[in-house]
């Protein structure tokens, strides 16, 4: 498990985390929903379209919460790196993910 994690490869967390958000979610906690969905969505941004779903469904804590939870964890590394660092990292994140998507 442990081995796969230094690999880069969080399908386990994922999926935990995933199954978290659902019981969270049968639950009606939106605010944690938002809050695991963001974490989730720090993974894997291919989760991004389960907030259409949301919004359609008129669940607007839920939306609210999770891009609140979003933005806090995308600063979260300022603490150890310092925030011109971080901003930096996020930049390049960002570049990176105008490679993958076809324009």
């Amino acid at each position: 498990y442990l081995m796969n994690l230094s690999l880069g490869q969080t399908d386990v967390v994922i999926t935990l985390l995933f199954v978290l958000f659902l019981i969270a979610y049968a639950g009606n906690k939106e605010i944690l929903c938002g809050v695991l969905l963001a974490l989730i969505l720090q993974f894997k941004l291919s989760f991004l379209p389960i907030l259409l779903y949301f919004l359609f469904t008129g669940r607007i804590t839920l939306i609210v919460s999770t891009g609140i939870g979003f933005a806090l964890f995308l600063f979260i590394p300022s603490y150890m790196i310092g925030f011109e660092k971080n901003l930096l990292l996020l930049k390049d994140w960002v570049d990176i993910l105008g490679f993958s998507v076809p324009s």
